[in-house]
């Protein structure tokens, strides 16, 4: 009779056997697999499963972990310490070193801009323009298809970095941010408004823009028409004729006390301003946006709880209805300057016609969020707008209803505008985390994105500005972008 194995033999004998060829009983089979998966299943700080050895040399393979590996809830894993911090409330995000769920989507964002102002992008080659001058003479695209065939070209070939950048000077303090860039008719002078970091007051500034020798634009803040100071809440200018002088429009509302909002209408021509602006009391509302007519007989203010229209030389004023709601953004139509489309904060685009009852509406269109910005065509056919939720629709007046919409826009409630360049062929704008991106007017067509050159926040959002005639040179194409005290030129 053969004699019984003791419990250390039987355990001995147990592990020289093979694993494939081990065959657990019926009873004790089902725990030694989870013992087996409990034990795979395991690793250590490394990564490296504990079937392997950790020099290498075992027969299980290291595998590299993953994001979601690390993820405990409520707490954020930093690789670069290699250690767990507690996710605080949100409440503590102006506190630079603690951790908030804001803080941690805020450095991604930033990890993200890096990388894709070092990633590069298309040149653009003589073959592109050959290739579009063999396809007009074989007549399979027209001569308007060829030119803006060959802008949405150079546009998707921008370089993510800028090839030049400019320090803004102020006579009034130091510049914090700009609110609005805008050019002339010539396009050889820059309006703006900028913030200053020392004061509630705004500085207005109408510099000249010229075009070196080199190929640069020059933009000469030292020597402007224009250089004020005032707490200006919006600033507006047109030009009917290029003879005649510039007619800029600008609003101030008051900080301190109880005196009252006022509308400033003034002339500014090469010598600076002819003679005394003219001032016009709004009352104690705060101005978000203003208008002025290409004729210069009305302007439109965009205030709390309405709007108003006001006769420039009698001074005689009406209320415009808007729902009782804030008007964000106005504009006047260009062939006929009588009619007025206001953008109010329940999503509503209202049509006034200025020579009839101003309660009266004669057209309205809706968007889902507040509407920011508003801007015709020069036919006063199509109407661009945008609202805080990111939505921008190019509309035809004629049929009141949507024919392009334009993606991609990222907005959570901040006024933001949406532009259209001087040929009315793209589409531009920069949103809430400082990328600048250009579509296809016709087509709503996404061309180009490019990443701001600066970090930015909602509170200081780069102000973008394109044209291809800088400096009354026609074919001089760039983007200028305003972050800071300081602006970015764009070459294209």
């Amino acid at each position: 009779m053969k004699p019984r194995q003791s419990k250390s033999t039987w355990n001995r004998g147990r592990k020289e056997d093979d694993s494939n060829n081990y065959k657990p009983c019926k009873r004790f089979g089902n725990m030694g697999r989870k013992r087996r998966n409990k034990k795979r299943l395991y690793s250590d700080a490394n990564g490296i499963r504990s079937g392997s050895t950790r020099d290498g040399a075992g027969e299980g393979s290291s595998s590299p972990r993953t994001s979601t590996d690390y993820e405990i809830p409520g707490f954020y894993y930093d690789p670069e310490k290699k250690k767990y911090f507690k996710i605080q409330p949100n409440q503590f995000s102006s506190l630079g070193h603690t951790i908030t769920n804001q803080n941690i989507e805020k450095k991604a964002k930033e990890v993200k801009r890096k990388e894709n102002l070092n990633r590069q992008t298309d040149k653009l080659h003589t073959h592109h323009f050959l290739e579009l001058i063999s396809r007009q003479e074989l007549g399979s695209i027209s001569s308007c298809q060829f030119q803006r065939y060959f802008i949405h070209k150079r546009i998707s070939c921008i370089d993510n970095n800028s090839t030049q950048t400019i320090d803004v000077p102020s006579i009034h303090g130091i510049v914090e941010h700009p609110k609005v860039m805008g050019l002339n008719s010539n396009c050889d002078k820059l309006i703006s408004l900028w913030d200053l970091t020392s004061s509630l007051a705004k500085f207005i500034n109408i510099a000249y823009v010229t075009m070196a020798y080199s190929g640069a634009i020059e933009i000469d803040f030292e020597k402007s028409d224009l250089s004020l100071c005032a707490g200006a809440s919006s600033i507006f200018w047109t030009e009917k004729k290029k003879s005649l002088p510039l007619h800029l429009l600008y609003t101030t509302v008051p900080f301190i006390g109880n005196t009252s909002s006022t509308a400033y209408v003034c002339k500014v021509s090469n010598q600076g301003l002819c003679g005394t602006p003219n001032s016009y009391s709004i009352g104690q509302k705060y101005i978000w946006c203003c208008a002025l007519d290409s004729d210069y007989r009305r302007f439109s203010i965009g205030c709390e709880k309405g709007a108003l229209l006001i006769e420039v030389e009698t001074r005689r004023l009406w209320e415009i209805y808007s729902y009782k709601s804030d008007v964000f953004s106005t504009t006047f139509t260009h062939q006929n300057p009588c009619l007025l489309f206001c953008g109010n904060m329940k999503g509503h685009i209202l049509t006034r016609d200025t020579r009839s009852h101003p309660s009266r509406t004669l057209t309205e269109l809706r968007m889902k969020g507040v509407v920011t910005s508003l801007q015709l065509t020069q036919d006063d056919v199509h109407l661009l707008s945008s609202d805080a939720l990111g939505n921008a629709l190019l509309w035809d007046l004629r049929m009141k209803k949507v024919v392009v919409e334009y993606r991609g826009m990222k907005n959570e409630g901040t006024r933001i505008p949406i532009h259209m360049d001087d040929s009315e062929k793209l589409v531009y704008g920069c949103d809430l985390e400082g990328y600048t991106r250009f579509w296809c007017k016709n087509s709503g067509r996404l061309l180009r994105t490019i990443p701001s050159p600066v970090p930015c926040s909602s509170t200081c959002i780069p102000v973008v500005l394109y044209s291809d005639r800088w400096g009354n040179k026609a074919g001089n194409s760039a983007l200028l972008l305003g972050s800071g005290n300081k602006l970015y030129m764009y070459k294209v």
